[in-house]
């Protein structure tokens, strides 16, 4: 089975956003975004990574301990808003010279998820159509 929590890398002179073909299929689709990370309540940094309903992955140059509290910042592309949420890392994969971070939320409002469930949705929908 392979993993949902590949790179996707950008197509040149694209915005760098698109969506995953593997990743669109799971339950939970995830999408390819900005998000800024902030950890151990000092680093402060922007990455790439993917959210879905439910979690996100982003990259980091280090291995996370499971368990950890991260806030982020999701940039919903399209629409110039971000989402401040927590979550905790449920584990690292290490791919291309660096680790891929995956968890879940854990202050996701019902108001946060119904926003990025309708940007989801209308990512996924308008990239379906290209």
């Amino acid at each position: 089975m392979r993993s949902a929590f590949y790179h996707i890398k950008p197509l040149p002179g694209s915005s760098g956003y698109r969506y995953s073909p593997i990743a669109h299929t799971r339950r939970h689709p995830r999408f390819e975004t900005t998000v800024r990370v902030r950890l151990e309540g000092r680093i402060i940094r922007e990455c790439r990574g993917d959210v879905s309903t439910r979690g996100f992955m982003f990259e980091w140059d280090r291995k996370i301990d499971v368990g950890t509290w991260v806030e982020l910042s999701i940039r919903l592309p399209g629409t110039g808003d971000w989402l401040y949420v927590w979550g905790r890392v449920l584990g690292c994969i290490k791919r291309e010279g660096r680790i891929g971070v995956r968890g879940w939320f854990t202050s996701l409002t019902y108001e946060h998820r119904r926003i990025l469930r309708r940007w989801l949705d209308t990512f996924q929908a308008s990239h379906r159509a290209a």
